[in-house]
């Protein structure tokens, strides 16, 4: 029998193999060229939070190159792993939900939102909710890096996807997939944005944007049919 899962639950029940499961994307390799990728709107006296920081490989190689780093994750036990992985290392990780951000305002320089999380943020309302609070903790002028898979990939795949993954009672391009966690098969919620809803976030969060890549490399720009990623800098203005 599946049985379903939100992102934080799901995250709780994989921590201990969230590094392995996802070697392909979060390897030590992929994390430093994104962190070099992140380091052109970067400076060493800024204070960076990184949103949904997983088991903190960005904050914690960002931190190695001298950055100062605060890390969140909706997952407790995510959040555990990180301090373990961190070491050393002064790095603050926070349990905590991106739709309700435990920060004052204008409290840093620049955010990073990586791998799809607002993906995995349920419902449109939640969604704009996570974009303005991002807006409100940065400083004026701070900017934010916002990682998409283009929607051009959900477009061409939307029939599949309709078919096999469609959530029930969600909204449109809500969407579960299925994971094997040992012996359990569990299904998990993704929200595959349109090219329209990300305009629409950036416009009621207020930001401007700056620029559009298609993958981690400083020239890659975003080349709508063919890109994999969307990766959006913006700033607050």
């Amino acid at each position: 029998m599946n049985e379903c899962f939100l992102p934080r639950e799901f995250y709780d029940l994989i921590a201990e193999s969230y590094d392995e499961r996802y070697h392909e994307h979060v390897n030590i390799f992929m994390t430093r060229k994104q962190a070099s990728f992140l380091e052109q709107y970067l400076k060493k006296d800024f204070l960076i939070l990184d949103v949904a920081c997983g088991t903190g490989r960005h904050s914690i190689e960002l931190t190695r190159k001298g950055y100062q780093v605060v890390g969140l994750d909706i997952s407790r036990k995510v959040i555990k792993l990180a301090h373990v992985k961190a070491g050393d290392l002064r790095i603050d990780f926070v349990q905590g939900d991106m739709v309700s951000l435990p920060f004052l305002g204008s409290s840093f320089d620049t955010i990073i939102c990586m791998w799809n999380s607002l993906q995995e943020v349920m419902g449109k309302t939640n969604r704009i909710k996570a974009s303005q609070e991002i807006h409100r903790i940065l400083k004026k002028g701070g900017t934010a890096v916002l990682d998409f898979p283009n929607p051009t990939w959900a477009d061409r795949s939307l029939e599949e996807l309709e078919k096999k993954c469609k959530w029930p009672e969600g909204e449109e391009r809500d969407y579960f997939f299925t994971e094997k966690v040992n012996d359990r098969t569990v299904k998990v919620y993704m929200h595959y944005f349109s090219h329209k809803e990300i305009d629409e976030i950036l416009k009621k969060a207020k930001f401007k944007e700056i620029h559009r890549y298609g993958d981690y490399s400083a020239n890659a720009e975003f080349l709508p049919n063919e890109s994999e990623k969307l990766i959006i800098v913006a700033e607050k203005i």
